[in-house]
């Protein structure tokens, strides 16, 4: 099956990350924290979906952008970028609501394809309003140096946990030359399929790759 040009998977999505997490080094973890002035962007004027619990999906993105504008910008920014279509799914995960981010392909392919599809690029998720407990990714260690380190930096750890929680990833502590370090490894560039026009994923183009970030935290004493 070809795969609209619009999104190169991988590249784009690393491009897009590369942008969230080197460039901006903190994340707004306060509910309905107000974007720092200048930092206010033009919502798109039709966003897609079929499933955004009790708000309409306009007003589920504006409420996003305005708790993580860092991470709702960039999303916007960069399906704006591709041409895309702004798209948002609530769903279920580890017990609680979460958001699902996707720049859907403003175009349905016909070829190839009976009754057509649509493609798209996943950016990653965040919180549902309310939901917003029990979505960082768990950051703790049995090491008591470990642990020790990680309880000295409580603010670059909560960072890394919601940054990780975004791209669905899983953390690995490391020590790497008498420094700790938080890994974030996930799968990146896999592209859903839009079957039958509600934009929600019935299937993936097995287009990604296994991917990390890391940040230092400090000396293991």
């Amino acid at each position: 099956m070809e795969i609209s040009p619009e999104f190169s998977g991988l590249a784009a999505l690393l491009t897009l990350l590369s942008n969230l997490f080197l460039q901006s080094p903190t994340v707004e973890l306060v509910p309905g924290q107000q974007p720092e002035m200048g930092s206010v962007i033009e919502l798109p004027a039709n966003v897609v979906g079929s499933r955004c619990g009790e708000m309409t999906c306009d007003e589920l993105l504006a409420e996003l952008v305005q708790r993580y504008p860092r991470h709702g910008s960039e999303f916007v920014q960069d399906c704006e970028a591709q041409a895309g279509l702004t798209g948002l799914t609530v769903y279920e995960h580890t017990g609680s609501r979460v958001v699902g981010l996707t720049c859907w392909d403003a175009e349905v392919v016909t070829e190839g394809y009976s009754g057509g599809y649509r493609s798209g690029l996943y950016f990653g998720a965040l919180p549902y309003p309310g939901d917003e407990a029990e979505f960082p990714v768990e950051i703790s260690s049995d090491a008591p140096t470990e642990q020790a380190v990680l309880e000295r930096y409580p603010q670059q750890v909560a960072e890394m946990a919601f940054d990780c929680a975004v791209v669905g990833g899983s953390i690995n502590i490391l020590n790497n030359a008498g420094q700790t370090e938080l890994q974030c490894f996930f799968w990146a560039g896999a592209q859903p399929l839009d079957t039958d026009g509600d934009f929600v994923s019935d299937g993936e183009v097995s287009m990604g790759a296994s991917v990390d970030f890391v940040r230092v935290l400090g000396e293991v004493q």
